[in-house]
C-alpha cells in the first residue's frame, strides 16, 4: 500500500509538471511546486516515504532535462499535522509569485484548510 501511495504521489507531481510546463507565468528555467506537508507531528513517519518517492522522481526528471527544458523545484512547508498551520502555510505559499502550483494536502483537515483558503484567495 505504501508503494502504491508513493507511486501515486510521484505520478501526481509528474502530471502537474506536465500540465503546467507550457502555461503562462511559468519561468523559462523552472517550475516551482509549493507543498505543505506534515514533516513533523503524528503522521510525519507516513509522509517520509511519499516525500522520498516524489524527490526521487523529480530528481530523475530533472536529470533527464526537466519538463520541456524546465527544472522542477519543490518548496516545502511543514504543517505538523495542524490544520491551522496548514491554512497559514497555504496562504503564504499562495501569495508567493514564484510558486506555480500547490500540491499534496494529506488528511481531511488539511484538505479542508486548502479548500477554505483557496476560496478566500
Amino acid at each position: 500500500m505504501r508503494a502504491i501511495r508513493s507511486i501515486l504521489s510521484a505520478a501526481s507531481v509528474a502530471f502537474v509538471a506536465q500540465a503546467w510546463a507550457s502555461a503562462p507565468g511559468i519561468s523559462p528555467g523552472e517550475i516551482v511546486i509549493g507543498q505543505d506537508v506534515d514533516m513533523t507531528g503524528s503522521i510525519a513517519v507516513r509522509m517520509k516515504t511519499l516525500l522520498q518517492a516524489a524527490d526521487a522522481y523529480i530528481e530523475t526528471v530533472n536529470k533527464a532535462g526537466g519538463v520541456n527544458g524546465r527544472q522542477i523545484r519543490v518548496v516545502r512547508t511543514d504543517s505538523g499535522n495542524k490544520p491551522d498551520r496548514t491554512k497559514e502555510n497555504v496562504k503564504k505559499e499562495s501569495g508567493q509569485k514564484f510558486i506555480d502550483w500547490l500540491v499534496s494536502p494529506a488528511g481531511q483537515s488539511a484538505i479542508a484548510a486548502y479548500k477554505i483558503e483557496g476560496e478566500q484567495l
